[in-house]
């Protein structure tokens, strides 16, 4: 699985999402957390207005949306994976 997924970023890694500019919010104040891989350990936590940039999506094996998030000054420093619905791309 993990083999999978390097390679699917390594495919994408040339190009982000058309529209990468993003940020995440959560209704009730939380801070996001984001993980390694969909649904796995967290790596940080971003707090909400966040300004991010949004690199690729994937669902994990029960079908959720994850959104995989890089800091947008800098192409090299991925925050992680966060649910996708706290991510909006206006």
């Amino acid at each position: 699985m993990r083999l999978i997924l390097a390679l699917f970023l390594a495919v994408l890694s040339t190009q982000a999402l058309a529209d990468p500019t993003c940020t995440v919010t959560d209704r009730a104040g939380y801070t996001i957390l984001a993980r390694t891989e969909p649904a796995s350990a967290v790596r940080t936590s971003l707090a909400a207005g966040t300004e991010v940039e949004l690199f690729t999506m994937a669902n994990d094996a029960r079908g959720w949306p994850w959104a995989l998030l890089r800091d947008p000054a800098d192409d090299a420093n991925f925050y992680g994976w966060v649910e996708r619905f706290v991510v909006d791309c206006r």
